[in-house]
């Protein structure tokens, strides 16, 4: 994760890689190659990956994340939707707002992305407290949010440049 934010994509697939070879079911590590797929210009590889990680193990966190993510990159809007809408209704109460705040930015939904991320910040969400956040590359088109700026600010989180290639598509 420290290599993804740190925009090391390369290195972030290959210490994942290593993960995978001492467990070969571990889908956070398929998470994170994926996304340093994405990020580093290899989308189909990242497409093949999010679905690798949602067969290998369809109920761990963020699993529908990322699927949204892998229907994102290529266009299909109606599908990532419809990922958003299952974690909307099924995701637990506690992974809701983070899992909504990622797939929205996916979707091109700013606004209930910093809604979602508010929420899951005043709960004090596990997957919010990451130093790391302003830097997540998952997170780039919020850093001039003047929103983001605020609630890293509050959390005495740094938010990194903005030197990430988005990887998804406008939206039509």
């Amino acid at each position: 994760y420290a290599y993804l934010c740190a925009g090391r994509y390369a290195d972030a697939i290959r210490a994942a890689r290593r993960t995978l070879e001492l467990d070969s079911t571990f889908v956070y590590s398929m998470q994170y190659i994926g996304e340093a797929q994405a990020f580093s210009g290899q989308r189909d590889s990242a497409i093949a990956t999010f679905d690798l990680a949602f067969r290998t193990d369809s109920t761990y966190p963020f699993a529908r994340v990322f699927r949204a993510w892998r229907f994102a990159l290529e266009g299909r809007w109606p599908e990532a939707e419809r990922e958003a809408a299952t974690i909307e209704r099924t995701a637990p109460p506690e992974l809701r707002d983070p899992e909504l705040s990622a797939v929205y930015v996916a979707l091109g939904r700013l606004e209930p992305a910093l809604d979602a991320m508010e929420r899951a910040a005043r709960a004090r969400s596990f997957y919010l407290t990451d130093g790391s956040l302003g830097c997540d590359p998952v997170f780039a088109p919020l850093r001039t949010q003047p929103r983001f700026v605020a609630l890293m600010k509050e959390s005495g989180r740094e938010i990194c440049g903005d030197t990430v290639k988005w990887p998804i598509p406008p939206r039509p």
